[in-house]
Protein backbone atom coordinates (compact mmCIF):
# COMPACT_ATOMS: atom_id res chain seq x y z
CA UNK A 1 0.00 0.00 0.00
CA UNK A 2 1.31 3.43 -1.26
CA UNK A 3 0.82 6.70 0.95
CA UNK A 4 1.45 9.02 -0.18
CA UNK A 5 1.11 13.55 0.90
CA UNK A 6 0.81 15.78 -1.78
CA UNK A 7 0.61 18.84 0.51
CA UNK A 8 2.31 19.12 3.73
CA UNK A 9 0.91 21.43 6.63
CA UNK A 10 4.16 22.35 9.19
CA UNK A 11 2.34 22.54 12.15
CA UNK A 12 0.98 19.16 11.89
CA UNK A 13 3.83 17.86 10.36
CA UNK A 14 5.88 18.66 13.23
CA UNK A 15 3.56 17.48 15.56
CA UNK A 16 3.86 14.01 13.52
CA UNK A 17 7.64 14.24 13.61
CA UNK A 18 7.70 14.48 17.23
CA UNK A 19 6.00 11.57 18.47
CA UNK A 20 7.92 9.48 16.04
CA UNK A 21 10.79 10.91 18.19
CA UNK A 22 12.47 12.05 15.19
CA UNK A 23 13.85 15.24 16.98
CA UNK A 24 16.58 13.45 18.39
CA UNK A 25 17.89 12.17 15.39
CA UNK A 26 18.50 15.68 13.75
CA UNK A 27 21.04 17.01 12.46
CA UNK A 28 20.54 20.52 14.23
CA UNK A 29 21.41 20.50 17.60
CA UNK A 30 18.46 22.79 18.68
CA UNK A 31 15.74 20.13 17.91
CA UNK A 32 17.96 17.33 19.62
CA UNK A 33 18.30 19.41 22.81
CA UNK A 34 14.83 20.87 22.77
CA UNK A 35 13.01 17.27 21.42
CA UNK A 36 10.86 19.20 18.96
CA UNK A 37 11.12 19.88 15.89
CA UNK A 38 12.47 23.69 15.43
CA UNK A 39 13.45 23.87 11.81
CA UNK A 40 11.56 23.30 8.51
CA UNK A 41 12.52 22.97 5.35
CA UNK A 42 11.23 26.49 3.71
CA UNK A 43 10.65 24.93 0.40
CA UNK A 44 8.30 21.84 1.80
CA UNK A 45 7.28 22.79 4.76
CA UNK A 46 8.56 19.44 6.05
CA UNK A 47 10.53 19.31 9.26
CA UNK A 48 14.15 19.18 8.71
CA UNK A 49 14.70 16.31 10.72
CA UNK A 50 13.20 14.29 7.73
CA UNK A 51 15.75 15.00 5.59
CA UNK A 52 17.73 11.79 7.13
CA UNK A 53 15.27 9.93 5.45
CA UNK A 54 16.01 11.31 1.68
CA UNK A 55 13.39 12.12 -0.78
CA UNK A 56 10.86 9.77 0.35
CA UNK A 57 9.30 10.46 3.54
CA UNK A 58 9.24 7.36 6.40
CA UNK A 59 5.91 4.84 6.16
CA UNK A 60 5.49 5.45 9.44
CA UNK A 61 5.73 9.35 9.13
CA UNK A 62 3.11 8.90 6.10
CA UNK A 63 0.58 6.85 7.57
CA UNK A 64 0.57 9.07 10.48
CA UNK A 65 0.42 12.22 9.11
CA UNK A 66 -2.56 11.38 6.77
CA UNK A 67 -4.60 10.00 9.67
CA UNK A 68 -3.90 12.65 12.30
CA UNK A 69 -5.00 15.19 9.30
CA UNK A 70 -8.45 13.26 9.34
CA UNK A 71 -9.12 12.90 12.92
CA UNK A 72 -8.23 16.41 13.29
CA UNK A 73 -10.89 17.62 10.53
CA UNK A 74 -13.59 14.68 11.04
CA UNK A 75 -13.26 13.44 14.95
CA UNK A 76 -16.67 14.07 16.09
CA UNK A 77 -18.49 14.59 12.96
CA UNK A 78 -20.84 11.56 11.32
CA UNK A 79 -19.28 9.23 14.02
CA UNK A 80 -16.20 9.52 13.22
CA UNK A 81 -14.61 8.89 16.47
CA UNK A 82 -11.03 7.14 14.90
CA UNK A 83 -11.76 4.07 18.22
CA UNK A 84 -11.38 1.05 16.36
CA UNK A 85 -12.08 -2.08 18.65
CA UNK A 86 -8.88 -3.92 17.78
CA UNK A 87 -6.36 -3.23 19.88
CA UNK A 88 -3.31 -2.98 17.36
CA UNK A 89 -5.44 -0.33 15.33
CA UNK A 90 -6.18 1.95 18.39
CA UNK A 91 -3.02 2.46 19.38
CA UNK A 92 -2.41 3.70 16.26
CA UNK A 93 -5.17 5.95 15.90
CA UNK A 94 -4.48 6.47 19.93
CA UNK A 95 -1.23 8.13 18.40
CA UNK A 96 -2.85 9.56 15.30
CA UNK A 97 -5.41 11.34 17.91
CA UNK A 98 -2.68 13.36 19.89
CA UNK A 99 -0.98 14.58 16.99
CA UNK A 100 -3.98 15.84 16.17
CA UNK A 101 -4.70 17.50 19.51
CA UNK A 102 -1.67 18.57 19.43
CA UNK A 103 -1.88 20.68 16.28
CA UNK A 104 -5.28 21.87 16.72
CA UNK A 105 -6.37 25.31 15.32
CA UNK A 106 -8.25 27.51 18.01
CA UNK A 107 -11.12 28.01 15.79
CA UNK A 108 -12.00 24.33 15.84
CA UNK A 109 -10.97 23.30 19.26
CA UNK A 110 -14.08 23.84 21.40
CA UNK A 111 -16.22 21.05 18.93
CA UNK A 112 -13.81 19.05 18.49
CA UNK A 113 -11.99 18.41 22.51
CA UNK A 114 -15.40 17.35 23.18
CA UNK A 115 -15.23 14.76 21.08
CA UNK A 116 -11.75 13.99 22.25
CA UNK A 117 -13.56 13.59 25.98
CA UNK A 118 -16.26 11.66 24.66
CA UNK A 119 -13.51 9.01 22.61
CA UNK A 120 -11.72 8.61 26.22
CA UNK A 121 -15.22 7.54 27.01
CA UNK A 122 -15.56 4.71 24.75
CA UNK A 123 -14.86 1.06 25.99
CA UNK A 124 -11.47 -0.30 25.76
CA UNK A 125 -10.41 -2.31 22.58
CA UNK A 126 -10.02 -6.08 22.50
CA UNK A 127 -7.05 -8.15 22.48
CA UNK A 128 -6.18 -9.88 19.65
Amino acid sequence: MSLEITEIETHLACCTAEILAFPQACLRRECRRANRCLHVNIDTGAPACLINFGPEYPESFTLIYLIALAARAELGRHGMMFASPSASERELQDACVEVARNALPDEDAKRWMAAYRAREKLPPPTLP
